[in-house]
């Protein structure tokens, strides 16, 4: 094992765009930043001096995207909105006949790597809300930092603007 790093860096600041999950969510931006760090080649491996930052967004557009993909079928045409700390799903729904349907859904981080989607209300209710939750179910985690090729945390999550920004800690492995 190489004892002295192949490379040293005293830091690093990238943006990753347009970045596809294995899922199949694209998520708009990941911004990295890290500080002193030193990079190994025999085994390969990455020693900062201390934890970076991670900053990733994922927009309306891509979460649309990404429901229309996973629909079940029954759900279909539709509309997201980002605002307020919430995201609004319109969709339409068809059991016998075709209903409009307008979830509200909040976030909760689980684990500090997973951002899970939760169920705040859904006009109408009724038979609806078990279809709905049970669609939650399948398709959490939104985004699961474990699929990034470098470890982190998720500290904190946004959801305005249209876009849900979760922030968090880079900590590559020794």
């Amino acid at each position: 094992m190489a004892t002295e790093p192949s490379v040293s860096f005293s830091g690093l600041d990238a943006t990753l765009r347009e970045v596809r999950l294995p899922m199949g969510l694209i998520v708009d931006e990941v911004v990295l930043a890290m500080a002193q760090t030193d990079v190994f080649d025999d085994p390969w491996k990455l020693v900062a001096s201390s934890p970076g930052r991670i900053r990733a967004v994922i927009g309306e557009a891509g979460i649309q995207a990404f429901l229309e993909a996973k629909a079940p079928a029954g759900l279909s045409n539709f509309e997201v909105t980002i605002a307020d700390g919430v995201v609004y799903v319109k969709a339409s729904a068809r059991v016998v006949i075709e209903i409009r349907a307008m979830a509200t859904c909040r976030f909760e981080v689980e684990d500090g790597t997973r951002l899970n989607v939760k169920l705040a209300a859904l006009d109408p209710g009724g038979p609806l809300k078990g279809m709905v939750e049970g669609k939650l179910e399948e398709l959490n985690p939104l985004f699961d930092a474990s699929q990034l090729p470098l470890p982190c945390t998720i500290e904190s999550v946004d959801a305005r603007d249209g876009q849900i920004v979760m922030v968090g800690t880079l900590s590559p492995p020794e």
